[in-house]
Formats: structure tokens, C-alpha cells, sequence
């Protein structure tokens, strides 16, 4: 898939010739600042290690997966920079213990295949501050490890890691790594799941496992592979990294979706991948590219300074709800292994950062594009001058439902458009999505339907500019009573319109609006009036307008108040006979309201032209 020609050319030299290298500035984001995040989580789970070296889980009082040799790995960077001896000592009781558990195959919850790349990480940060004899013992240890028996057989990016940790045993000669050749014939199997935008397809799309295959190529790479797919592994890298750049939101987020999404390590992994980015750029003399990863690098790490605990360590789900709640968590989420999980690739972050690079603004922060990925994400992007919509065009149980899942603007909280719906398999789904009863009175919720449900999806672009980007997304039936339905998103820097049409045997047609209603800790204020409806957080709201001229019913709240990542999201709806629908969502903060007036003709005049 990856020798398919890459989607984004166009928009990726519309965006660079937008800007000259005499519009760069000088950064304000420096290298140091990943080691403030770094610092306080490694003094937190500091506190958390056994008698043996291991990382205790402060919920669920066990060591949990990777834990112990990601805690290895970052507080290894951080006694090479900030030399406090206390550092080194637990650093390298860390490591023995990691190198331990690979040796007589007991890696905690039988996360082998994660160990390795991070314990070569730590040793080799660690060696030229350990004594000889201490050397010694770690090589011992990793002459032990069997790579045949180690790790668990598997297609999905659990095998990529663990062959990129292979690959740097072999390039720093530690034990008896798998030959070149070896390691190139289980990858050969991984090269069909690279797509043409350089995303990895781990089963069921999740956006998060998209990138993180990435890493571990981007880290063959940097330690010199060239075997027989390095030139696939590169041109997947410089494709996926322009990917990325272009579906960051305005808050540095990455797109939400699928297996964990919105984990505080998702943008930990986009801010090292940004910073191999913009240095390589620089190398080649494309600076304004290389400044529009530096500030993408800069938005990610804003992005999980907001999530900062009172003890030090991250909320790793981006809420504020007691981690003892597990708000948001996968089952395999912990509090343990995501934190330090998020400290290890800040720590290759900080490697790669170069102070020398400056900053433009980034594709996220200018908009004036729109993405669509099929058929393995079913994800449309729309960015208008840093306006920022997610649409699932095709949802799944467990995850996403079908619909608009996340609404962000730039300097606006990044919770409150809502920034991700609930699917089906929750308590109910809920997105930006209408839902109809036909004249059987059979109902039908858009944001219940999934793949399987929804076989035939069209966008078409009408208008894509700066300040205003138009699609719309087509649904050709039978859908239960619908044989079409078209979605026209109109984004302006302003506001999202939305214009439903739905053509069938309907009845009545049935808007439902997902709100944000508690990050966790903080409920919002909610208020609904006869065509508006208006979200309070902390001074950050949220407006939507009703644009019906026809006679609708009340605007109601919704059944329930379901938990999801975020906190809790509950809904508003009204009803209508009308098959033709719209409305319009503004985000704000209290000093910047556009009055509706005036925000009402905006809309009118958008869809007129």
C-alpha cells in the first residue's frame, strides 16, 4: 500500500508555500522542558519501587506490564542531565531488575516484547556513570536473554517493537540479538499494514496504533538499519509524519478513536516523532517544514502539561476523575505503565529536540484542508484557520460511533466541544448525528450504525480555504427508511454548520446534540432555551443554534449521563417533521462571543454561496 502515491501532496505544498523562511521565529520551546515533565513523574513512581527494583502500581499495589523498564529508561536520561544520585541508583536497580525478568522470562503481565527497546535505552545512558564491575553484571544479563523464546508470537505492532529491540541489541552488541536477516523476514509481514498515508493498520484501525508502530521503525532508523525495507520503513516515516502533522488538532492533540485513544502517551509519541521530524527537515534545508514540526512538537507537549497531577504524575486519560475510578481507562490501562510509558518517549523526545530550530505556525493552528481516510480509519479531518472537526464516517461498537466525535478550536479548551462521542457498546451513543423513525415507526440512531451497517459513504469537497472549508458526506441506502442522507459541514474559524437532509420513507427526523457535562471533578453549567443551548466550563462555552424556520419540538435533555474518556457526556434533542435540518456550534471563551446576529447571517450567507 505504501508504494500508492501519497494523498497529502497537495496540501503539503499548498501549506509550505504559504510561508517563507523570513516568517520563522525563534522558538520558545526549548529541549529542557520535556525533562519537567519527566522529573516529577520519576520522582512519583520513585516512591512506587519495591525492595527488588520494581515499579508498584499505586491502585492496583502489583507491577504492571513495562512499569519497571520504561521507569528505567527515563530516570536513566534524567540522572545523565540533572546528575542527583538518587537518580542513578534507582535508574540502575530498575534496569537490573527489567534485564532480571527478560532473562528468566517473567516480564510482568507478559509484556516482553516492550522491554527491550526501553532496557538498551537506559543501559546505554547508564554506562558511562556505572563502575566496571556493575557493567559487567548487566552484560551477563543481557547475554541471557533468548529472543527465540522472549517474546509473544504475534502480527500486530507487539512485533514490531519487539524487533526493533532486537535490532538495537544488535547495534550496541549486547548478547545474541536476531540476525539482520532474521529480523528482515519478520518484518517482510509488516510491510503489507502500511498505508499509503504511512499509518500502521493494527486490527480495527485505533488511531493511537496508527503512529505507534512508528516509533520503533523511526528507532531502527536512527540506529542505522539497512536492511532490505529500510527504504519502505523511511518513505512510511516521512509520510506517516506528515499525516500526523496535518490531523493534529489546534489543542496538539491527535485524532481520537479506537483502542487508547486520548492516553496522555499519544501525544508524548507525536512530540518525538515531530522532533525527528523537524530535524530532519532542518538537515535538508527545508526550514519551513522543519519549524511547522518544531511548533506541532511545542502544541503536544502544552497538550499534556494541562493534565499535570498535584503529585507530579499525569492523569493518563485526559480527565480529572480519582484514578482509582478508572474514567476513560482500557482494561489494560494503569496508572503505572502509561505514566512511565509517556516518560520514555519524552525522554526520546529530548534526544532528538534541537534548540536551533524555530517555529511557524503549523498546519493545526492554520487550517484551510480537510483529510479522508478510508478504508481503514473511516476518519474525515476538517480544518478551517484552526477550527478543528473529527468525523467517524464509519463507527464501531466499542469505540467511536459514526457521526462528529470531536469539535476543537485553538485557544479554547480542548474538552468542551465535545472532543470525542461514546459508541454503542457504552451506555448510549452519542455524537453529532440525527436519528429518524420511519413511517413504520421503526427509529434509527446514525450514531448507533457501523461499518456493517453503512457500506456505501461518498465525500465530496465544495469549498476548501483558510477560512472556510465546506464537504459533504453522502449515505446511499437502504437504511432503514433512508435511501439518502447527506451531512454538509460548512467550517468557518468561527463555527461549524451543520445542514442534514435525509430522503426516504421518514416521519420525523430527530437531532441529537452530545454535551460535555463534568471533566471528572468540575461539572459545566447547562441551559437550554427555545433554540439554543449553551455549555459553561470555567468561562470556556460552548453555543449551538437551532437554525429550524419550521415549528420544532422543545429542546430536551437527554436520558442519560454516560462516562467517557473525557468525564461525563450527556445530550440535548429536539424533534421535527422536517427532513431537512440545520444547526450551528460555536466554541468560545466569555470575552469572545459573536453575537448572534451577525453570527446567524455568517451562516446564512455560507450556505447561499
Amino acid at each position: 500500500m505504501i508504494e500508492k502515491p501519497f494523498p497529502l501532496n497537495s496540501i503539503l505544498s499548498k501549506y509550505q508555500k504559504s510561508f517563507t523562511e523570513s516568517q520563522i521565529g525563534d522558538s520558545n520551546h526549548k529541549r529542557n522542558e520535556y525533562l519537567e515533565i519527566i522529573e516529577p513523574l520519576i520522582r512519583y513512581f520513585f516512591r512506587c519501587m519495591n525492595h527488588q527494583g520494581r515499579i508498584i502500581d499505586p491502585y492496583v499495589r502489583r507491577e504492571t506490564q513495562y512499569s519497571t523498564p520504561a521507569f528505567a529508561a527515563a530516570a536513566a536520561l534524567l540522572y545523565r542531565e540533572r546528575k542527583e544520585k538518587w537518580m542513578l541508583e534507582a535508574a540502575t536497580q530498575a534496569l537490573e531488575a527489567s534485564l532480571n525478568q527478560m532473562a528468566t522470562e517473567t516480564c510482568a503481565d507478559g509484556h516482553s516484547n516492550f522491554y527491550t527497546t526501553m532496557v538498551t535505552f537506559a543501559y546505554v545512558n547508564l554506562k558511562p556513570f556505572v563502575s566496571i564491575q556493575k557493567i559487567e553484571e548487566l552484560d551477563r544479563l543481557f547475554h541471557r536473554i533468548n529472543h527465540a523464546t522472549l517474546y509473544r508470537k504475534t502480527i500486530n505492532n507487539w512485533k514490531v517493537v519487539a524487533l526493533a529491540g532486537e535490532f538495537l541489541r544488535g547495534a550496541y552488541q549486547l548478547g545474541h540479538p536476531m540476525s539482520l536477516e532474521e529480523l528482515d523476514q519478520e518484518l517482510a509481514p509488516q510491510m503489507e499494514l502500511l498505508t499509503e498515508y504511512g499509518l500502521y493498520v493494527d486490527p480495527n484501525g485505533p488511531m493511537a496504533y496508527a503512529m505507534f508502530t512508528r516509533n520503533y521503525f523511526r528507532l531502527m532508523l536512527l540506529e542505522g538499519y539497512d536492511g532490505r525495507h529500510k527504504a519502505k520503513i523511511a518513505e512510511c516515516c516521512r509520510r506517516g509524519d506528515v499525516t500526523s502533522l496535518f490531523m493534529q488538532s489546534p489543542t496538539g492533540e491527535m485524532p481520537t478513536g479506537g483502542r487508547s485513544a486520548q492516553h496522555q502517551w499519544n501525544e508524548a509519541q507525536q512530540a518525538f516523532q515531530f522532533e525527528v521530524a523537524a530535524r530532519e527537515y532542518a538537515r535538508r534545508g527545508e526550514h519551513v517544514l522543519a519549524a511547522a514540526f518544531k511548533r506541532g512538537a511545542r502544541l503536544s507537549l502544552k497538550s499534556m502539561n494541562r493534565w499535570v497531577r498535584p503529585t507530579g504524575e499525569l492523569n493518563v486519560v485526559r480527565n480529572y476523575s480519582d484514578p482509582m475510578i478508572r474514567t476513560g481507562y482500557e482494561t489494560y490501562t494503569y496508572h503505572s505503565q502509561y505514566n512511565l510509558l509517556s516518560a520514555y518517549f519524552l525522554a526520546l523526545a529530548f534526544e532528538q529536540a534541537d534548540d536551533e530550530i524555530g517555529e511557524l505556525p503549523c498546519p493545526a493552528e492554520v487550517g484551510g484542508f480537510h483529510l479522508w481516510m478510508e478504508p481503514y480509519f473511516h476518519k474525515l479531518i476538517i480544518n478551517a484557520g484552526g477550527h478543528y472537526i473529527e468525523y467517524q464516517t464509519k463507527g464501531d461498537e466499542h469505540y467511536t460511533p459514526t457521526g462528529i466525535v470531536r469539535i476543537q478550536r485553538k485557544n479554547v479548551w480542548p474538552s468542551i466541544g465535545p472532543a470525542d462521542g461514546t459508541p454503542l457498546a457504552s451506555a448510549r451513543a452519542l455524537s453529532f448525528a440525527p436519528a429518524w423513525i420511519n413511517v413504520y415507526k421503526d427509529m434509527t440512531r446514525m450514531s448507533e450504525m457501523t461499518s456493517k451497517d453503512l457500506p456505501n459513504v461518498e465525500v465530496s469537497v465544495h469549498s476548501c480555504e483558510r477560512d472556510k472549508v465546506e464537504v459533504k458526506v453522502s449515505y446511499r441506502g437502504p437504511l432503514n427508511g433512508a435511501f439518502l442522507i447527506e451531512r454538509t459541514l460548512t467550517v468557518t474559524p468561527e463555527i461549524l454548520h451543520v445542514k442534514d437532509t435525509l430522503i426516504g420513507e421518514i416521519e420525523a427526523v430527530i437531532q441529537e446534540f452530545p454535551l460535555f457535562a463534568s471533566d471528572g471533578e468540575t461539572c459545566t453549567t447547562i441551559n437550554l432555551s427555545e433554540n439554543r443551548i449553551d455549555v459553561d466550563y470555567k468561562g470556556e462555552k460552548v453555543c449551538i443554534r437551532v437554525l429550524e424556520e419550521e415549528a420544532i419540538s422543545d429542546l430536551i435533555m437527554g436520558p442519560q449521563v454516560v462516562t467517557y474518556r473525557n468525564g461525563m457526556l450527556t445530550s440535548s434533542s429536539y424533534r421535527t417533521t422536517q427532513t431537512v435540518t440545520q444547526y450551528m456550534i460555536h466554541l468560545y471563551q466569555d470575552e469572545h462571543l459573536i453575537e448572534d446576529t451577525s453570527l446567524l447571517d455568517m451562516v446564512k450567507e455560507g450556505v447561499r454561496t
